[in-house]
């Protein structure tokens, strides 16, 4: 769940892969899953730019971001993924995951909380240490 009041930015690019993945993923299960609703239904809000138009602040697909845990004051350096590169390296957190979901369009400074059985965990956007769109990797 997002703490910040301001509407989640995400690309053209992310949004239109984002809802392919959705749709695929439906496809596969006849099972819905929460996941998929809560990613779509995130997308439907989304404050939609060009690549182009992004900040250079802002957690896009594949960026790489540096997290502090608000409550251990931990800080751990991530890759925001799609499901099928979560596996490929420990740093990798899927957009499908509810830590990958509250990232997606978040932005440096941003504190996320994340339901959990027991307690939620907080997280504050550090920085954005890579980000695609802000390195001139524009996606066709």
């Amino acid at each position: 769940m997002r703490t910040a009041a301001r509407a989640m930015l995400v690309t053209e690019f992310d949004r239109r892969r984002l809802e392919n993945l959705v749709v695929a993923m439906r496809e596969r299960s006849t099972l819905d899953h929460p996941r998929w609703a809560a990613l779509e239904e995130e997308l439907g809000r989304a404050r939609v730019l060009e690549q182009a138009e992004v900040p250079a602040d802002v957690v896009t697909m594949n960026s790489v971001v540096r997290l502090m845990d608000l409550d251990s004051q931990e800080e751990r350096t991530i890759t925001l993924s799609f499901p099928q590169a979560e596996g490929h390296a420990a740093d990798h957190v899927s957009v499908l995951s509810q830590l990958g979901l509250a990232l997606l369009g978040s932005r440096e400074r941003d504190e996320l909380e994340i339901p959990t059985a027991s307690k939620p965990q907080r997280w504050r956007v550090l920085r954005v240490l890579y980000q695609p769109e802000a390195a001139g990797n524009f996606a066709r």
